[in-house]
């Protein structure tokens, strides 16, 4: 697959997953992973920069959940 489409094709996953959640009334997380476990099992590659922008979006998180702690 041309890896320019990819990034392509992703956005249009991540759409889909958001209109399924909200017929379905389901959390959208849950269905963008189910949804990027099917489309990875099926061929669908990462690029190198999306590793990196998840990583980076995964220490957000870790960080903003750490400040919502009452001591």
């Amino acid at each position: 697959m041309h890896t320019d489409y990819i990034p392509i094709i992703i956005a249009g996953l991540v759409l889909v997953s958001s209109l399924i959640s909200l017929r379905l009334g389901i959390s959208v997380a849950i269905i963008e992973i189910l949804i990027g476990t099917i489309a990875g099992n099926l061929g669908l590659e990462t690029q190198n920069w999306m590793i990196y922008l998840a990583n980076f979006g995964g220490i957000i998180l870790t960080y903003l959940a750490g400040t919502e702690i009452n001591l």
